[in-house]
């Protein structure tokens, strides 16, 4: 069981961690979608690798300039999706300026609209995320830097995004972006780790017996609809794969002369996923939605400690309702997430005729994890 658990832990972290290493960097086109908590919009930069060094300016309240270095150009050139719908209500300009392996964007914003702009990878390692932020001009005072405004008509080589600007040369001077696509309707995907606490029991039989303490641990996965609905509402997908120790202690002794049985799946979720926005970084949510398990080990433990094998007296495949609620919490390009969950299957804990009276798995989870 041990070494199960060990494979799945290190595929788990390699599945989200992972990250090409030696691409050359290609920018294929930018594209816009709202934040899944209502509170701004990401830009995306989608590239085959990420920039060797990137940089944010906010020189004044109304401007944000960011630059990508070590990059080149795809065949076909950059394009801009989905802006025309932000131009004028949003965008009052939007100017794009190059150099040998670098580009760059400088937005400025309609007036009554105020952003605080930050850059993250996104959780594929290849795409740079522009976060941008509602806030007030107050909110901005520690981020305007006049000084460090950065000249589109310039070319700039070999500036860490912590550096100012230096080496400017002559380029071709902006041109305004024309968006060349709309999209009405997008997922904003997050992908992330969990675990956490849980007390185990079944449900479905008569006899005396206790809850098992125990942990899960996995994957996550949340794919949030970008769709305007009424009342601040987000919608969306939340999915992944974990380990859950299930089961039940202290039964009866008519019924088993043991201490404990311990069950512990991989499990599936397909939950939907709603949640209101219209609190800032903070975005309460409700899950609810069905599940399926498969069996990982199935074991009886005796007062002594000893244990003995049930696989081939457990079902296989466990499959249940989950529904829970919980908290997720924006931090930078960082989703913390707080979740109380209750699963019950639908289908009996044992196959063995002489173990069967119906029992079912039930679990109350208490889980934390990030997404990026």
């Amino acid at each position: 069981m041990k070494n199960v658990l060990s494979l799945f832990l290190v595929f788990s972290l390699s599945w989200v961690f992972y990250t090409p290493l030696g691409a050359q960097s290609l920018l294929d086109r930018v594209s816009i979608t709202e934040r899944a908590d209502g509170r701004g919009f990401v830009l995306r930069n989608h590239l085959s690798a990420l920039p060797d060094s990137f940089r944010v300016v906010q020189p004044d309240a109304q401007t944000v300039q960011f630059v990508l270095y070590g990059i080149e150009k795809s065949a076909a050139g950059v394009q801009f999706h989905s802006l025309e719908s932000y131009i004028p209500e949003l965008f009052q300009a939007v100017r794009a300026f190059e150099g040998e392996r670098f580009y760059g964007l400088e937005l400025i914003f309609s007036p009554g609209h105020t952003f605080r702009a930050s850059a993250y990878p996104d959780v594929n390692r290849r795409d740079l995320l522009i976060g941008l932020e509602r806030t007030t001009q107050e909110g901005l005072s520690d981020l305007i830097r006049p000084e460090e405004r950065i000249e589109t008509d310039a070319a700039v080589e070999g500036v860490e995004h912590t550096a100012g600007v230096e080496h400017p040369e002559q380029a071709d001077p902006p041109a305004p972006v024309i968006a060349q696509e709309r999209r009405s309707f997008s997922i904003d995907a997050t992908f992330g780790i969990r675990g956490g606490i849980t007390s185990s029991n079944m449900y479905g039989a008569g006899y005396r017996r206790e809850a098992r303490s125990g942990t899960t641990m996995g994957m996550t996965a949340d794919l949030a609809f970008q769709v305007r609905l009424p009342y601040d509402l987000r919608a969306g997908i939340e999915t992944g794969i974990s380990f859950a120790e299930k089961g039940f202690e202290n039964p009866v002794a008519d019924k088993f002369i043991v201490r404990s049985i311990e069950i512990d799946y991989i499990e599936i979720p397909i939950l939907a996923k709603a949640g209101y926005g219209g609190l800032g970084i903070v975005t309460p949510h409700v899950v609810a939605g069905p599940y399926i398990g498969f069996m990982a080990s199935a074991e009886r433990v005796r007062e002594d400690g000893s244990r003995a094998d049930m696989d081939d007296q457990v079902r296989n495949l466990d499959f249940g309702w989950i529904t829970g609620a919980g908290l997720d919490v924006r931090i930078g390009g960082v989703i913390a997430s707080l979740q109380v969950r209750h699963s019950f299957a639908q289908t009996p804990i044992f196959t063995d005729p002489l173990l069967d009276d119906g029992e079912k798995n039930r679990q109350l989870a208490f889980v934390f994890g990030f997404r990026f």
